[in-house]
């Protein structure tokens, strides 16, 4: 049986009013992608509630986030021509939260597993709905789990973070004031002169760097499949252990080390060490951004070269481009695509950057004085499974790095036209094999050799 509860929320101005604005760089991007993949891309997952979590608690919770932050206050106003959406911030309203009473026999994490999976793949409607989804399963009267989905156009997920530390706040009398730029604001300062610079520079950075890449990562696949696009996720503790010890030893955080994997790992499936991808960078180091809830994530291109070099050396090379492209993946992703067209029609080819590299991981990226022990013994840990599989996504081949304690939890999309799913899970299993053989040897080469007559600079 299911129930629904209406939560309302007053922000910090009191009444009904709204204010309507751009959308922030941010925003830009993700709708471009939104509409590019034709998903909904939504954040959060199913939860399981501490004992003597109340209905009281959860509301005031949701109350005191949807109060504080703009961003889970702001609906969409579309464009009938197919133009960007505008936000339109509310002072006030109520949240919808949908009750499931699950019956003595019913596993309540499996409805709230269902409810998640459900809700992930529906798209928001972005006139009218809050981009907050809640559902809350009780049994016995008790609350057990909930799901808690969130559109990508109010927050990424270090935003979540700021929500969950939000938490400890819910009763404070009066709570600590909201610091961070909120989204309307922020896209006005985006239209400002010293934003506009940093967006000038960063098409420059990113102009040079596509007029000397190769036009194609990936030719055909010859195992084509319906639906086109695969998930594999992969848990390997060997992974995480020897990317640990590599990083404590070249006194690095584990990033860049899972970064050079992957570029050997791909270069091994495509021929090609000469390694380009877009690495998602949270601008959040930028003043005003550091506890914003907001979508600050943009991708920067790093371009890293792992042929005929140590894996050391493609450490330090992988964290340089990255540092580089940090400095550069902040700008309008309009003025981005214009950018890409116009070096292409320059160059009269395609460019192929559908490669991408997320690491979502909030902590556990610093090994100071983790010892290196032999991750050999955890090789037979690792696990591999299939999980997705989708008709539309807008990118070759994307590897997501999980926050979950004590493995390497990766999650790779691919493009079944382009790799196919044995060169996915070669993917899996070589990233885990570069970083197992480099804790072991502090000279442990790439195994990558150039190409015939190609340059290098």
């Amino acid at each position: 049986m299911a129930d629904r509860i209406l939560v309302p929320f007053t922000g910090s101005d009191t009444g009904t009013g709204t204010r309507t604005g751009e959308l922030t760089w941010g925003q830009r991007g993700i709708w471009l992608t939104i509409q590019g993949s034709r998903s909904p891309h939504i954040l959060g997952g199913p939860l399981t509630l501490p004992p003597g979590t109340t209905m009281d608690y959860i509301a005031q919770s949701l109350r005191h986030i949807m109060s504080r932050h703009e961003a889970l206050r702001t609906r969409y106003r579309l464009d009938p021509d197919g133009g960007l959406p505008h936000q339109v911030l509310f002072d006030a309203g109520e949240l919808p939260v949908d009750v499931i009473d699950a019956d003595a026999t019913d596993d309540p994490s499996a409805i709230a597993d269902a409810v998640w999976e459900r809700d992930r793949a529906t798209p928001f409607d972005y006139e009218h709905e809050w981009p907050v989804r809640v559902t809350v399963v009780r049994q016995h009267g008790a609350v057990t789990h909930m799901s808690m989905g969130y559109c990508h156009l109010a927050t990424d997920s270090y935003g979540l973070e700021v929500l969950i530390a939000d938490l400890a706040t819910v009763y404070a009398d009066p709570p600590p004031p909201v610091t961070a730029v909120q989204p309307l604001e922020l896209a006005r300062r985006q239209q400002g002169r010293t934003a506009l610079r940093q967006h000038d520079a960063s098409l420059r950075y990113w102009a040079g760097l596509l007029r000397t890449v190769a036009p194609r990562r990936f030719g055909e696949s010859t195992d084509r499949r319906e639906p086109r696009y695969w998930e594999l996720v992969c848990d390997s503790p060997a992974g995480y252990a020897a990317s640990r010890t590599i990083a404590a030893r070249e006194r690095v955080d584990t990033s860049p080390v899972l970064l050079a994997a992957y570029a050997i790992a791909v270069a091994k499936i495509t021929g090609d060490g000469l390694f380009v991808t877009q690495v998602l960078v949270s601008n959040r180091f930028r003043p005003g951004l550091a506890d914003a809830v907001a979508t600050l994530v943009q991708p920067a291109l790093c371009v890293v070269d792992v042929a005929d070099v140590s894996f050391a050396e493609a450490v330090a090379r992988a964290r340089q481009s990255t540092m580089s492209g940090f400095l550069n993946a902040y700008y309008d992703p309009i003025g981005h695509s214009e950018m890409h067209d116009a070096v292409m029609a320059e160059r009269g080819e395609h460019i192929d950057i559908g490669v991408f590299f997320n690491d979502r991981r909030v902590g556990d990226r610093d090994p100071e004085g983790i010892p290196g022990a032999d991750p050999r013994p955890l090789l037979p840990l690792t696990d591999l499974r299939w999980k997705r599989k989708l008709d539309s996504v807008n990118h070759r081949l994307f590897l997501h790095i999980n926050d979950v304690p004590d493995t390497l939890h990766m999650s790779l999309l691919a493009d079944t036209h382009h790799l196919s799913p044995a060169d996915l899970t070669a993917c899996a299993r070589g990233m885990e094999a570069a970083l197992v053989a480099a804790s072991l040897d502090p000279d442990a080469p790439t195994g990558i050799a150039a190409k015939a007559g190609s340059a290098r600079s």
